[in-house]
């Protein structure tokens, strides 16, 4: 009977472990990779994926193990490259009937934004209020150094915002796999990245680009685009400036575009027939001259924020040894009043000035029709820096009048300012800027509306990434 007992017992053990086991290998079937990822046991959790990753990869932010419909708020928190400044982000939130806050699908009710925006925790970073007042902007000069953002979980209930839990994410810029050279041939100079070993893609297709005259060389785009599979050359076209004596004016040397042009042609690992080139601001100016007027080898262009008239600041000394003058100083073309202590500048009406110089300007203007590639431009609808869309309308009309015009494709930027830096970079709104003909700093107002912004870059880096493969084909992106 005894024996009869224990048999009885065991199979009733069986049978719960039996259970037990088919009730697991449900769950297991029916909860998703990231549930489990970030599934928390032991009270309020913060999770973010990943926590090492591309700075142009959109990150998964979540709080798990809150009572249901707890106030929470999440903060973010990221550092200047000089460690001067800081810049701070905020979201309010109320946790879900499981307890749970995902950033990507929950409104924010109040912050720095509101509403569902999966990247609006680092987006949306202003300075912190001590040196608010000093109008910093976060720039990546150095993609060396991944931008470290702390990102934390407060209750918004208890006294102080009691911290909850904390994670160090790092947005990197320079992947592993692509080395960064700084190059000098002839009279061109700048930064260089591309991927280590040699791949499919090998030769390697090229993008050259040209960023704007008051901010120095930047390195968020492009060290970015080099770990989608190209060679990508930072030109540091200042450093081809020659100057005169009252440095007021300087001239850039157009022969440092032929020099490039002969660099990749010699290099074993690129290709001279797959090159395009990225503009920006006084860089889509210098390149739109060096392309009409030396009939540069490109597949493809893509201009942002173009302005001819800021060669009222900046010449150019042709190969041939003839100088193209600048219009004039700064000064004929820029207004200024003073703000918070500081002298802050604007540009002056776009229709006057065409009027008032127009024969200095047309002297000026490259031959258009000579432009014969693709070409996309990316026009941001609320450049308060300088009439850039205006600009880039009247050069695209050239196009297509010259016979251009099925070359020609273009790309609205809504609620988008001035500056284009890499997707999900703190939106800048007003900045100071150094020109190098101005000792002192000046500041100005870029524009934009910070949410319309951040969308607006976001999907212009995709709409560039996706006209460069399909006009240079990398065969390898090596991500």
């Amino acid at each position: 009977m005894s024996g009869m007992r224990r048999l009885q017992t065991l199979l009733h053990h069986t049978s719960k472990l039996n259970s037990f086991a088919s009730q697991s290998v449900h769950q297991a079937k029916t909860t998703s990779p990231l549930d489990r990822m970030f599934s928390s046991k032991h009270g309020p959790a913060l999770q973010v994926h990943p926590r090492i990753g591309f700075a142009d990869d959109q990150l998964d932010v979540r709080a798990t193990g809150l009572l249901p419909g707890q106030l929470v708020k999440l903060q973010a928190e990221v550092e200047s490259e000089c460690q001067r400044f800081k810049f701070r982000s905020e979201a309010m939130f109320q946790a879900d009937a499981k307890g749970q806050v995902i950033v990507s699908e929950h409104a924010s009710l109040g912050g720095t934004y509101e509403g569902v925006e999966p990247m609006g925790l680092i987006w949306s970073c202003k300075p912190v209020p001590e040196v608010a007042h000093l109008y910093p902007r976060l720039k990546k000069a150095d993609s060396r150094q991944p931008l470290k953002y702390t990102i934390k979980l407060l209750d918004r209930v208890k006294p102080g915002n009691a911290l909850l839990a904390s994670e160090v994410v790092e947005r990197c810029y320079l992947a592993d796999f692509v080395e960064r050279r700084e190059v000098s041939t002839g009279k061109c100079h700048g930064v260089f990245f591309f991927p280590k070993q040699k791949g499919n893609s090998d030769p390697l297709p090229v993008i050259v680009e040209l960023r704007g005259l008051g901010n120095g060389v930047l390195e968020d785009r492009a060290s970015l685009l080099a770990s989608h599979g190209y060679a990508v050359l930072e030109i540091d076209f200042m450093a081809s400036f020659e100057s005169t004596t009252d440095l007021n004016v300087f001239y850039f040397d157009a022969q440092a575009f032929l020099d490039l042009f002969q660099y990749i042609e010699k290099h074993p690992r690129l290709d001279a027939s797959r090159v395009g080139l990225f503009g920006f601001c006084t860089g889509s100016t210098l390149a739109l001259q060096g392309i009409c007027r030396l009939n540069l080898p490109l597949r493809c262009t893509v201009f942002s924020s173009m302005f001819e008239l800021l060669l009222s600041v900046v010449g150019m000394k042709m190969p041939d040894g003839t100088y193209m003058d600048p219009l004039g100083p700064l000064e004929l073309f820029t207004g200024t009043y003073t703000k918070d202590g500081y002298t802050w500048f604007y540009c002056k009406d776009y229709e006057t000035m065409k009027k008032v110089y127009a024969n200095q300007i047309k002297a000026n203007l490259p031959p258009i029709e000579n432009l014969s590639v693709p070409s996309l431009f990316l026009i941001a609808e609320d450049d308060q820096y300088q009439p850039s869309k205006e600009r880039m309308l009247e050069v695209i009309s050239a196009m297509k009048k010259a016979g251009n015009g099925d070359l020609v494709e273009t790309f609205h930027l809504e609620g988008s300012g001035h500056l284009l830096d890499a997707p999900y970079m703190p939106i800048c709104t007003q900045s100071s800027i150094k020109f190098p003909t101005v000792r002192r700093p000046y500041f100005t107002t870029w524009g934009g509306t910070p949410h319309l912004y951040a969308h607006s870059i976001e999907k212009s880096w995709r709409k560039v990434i996706e006209y460069f493969n399909h006009h240079l084909k990398p065969t390898q992106t090596y991500r």
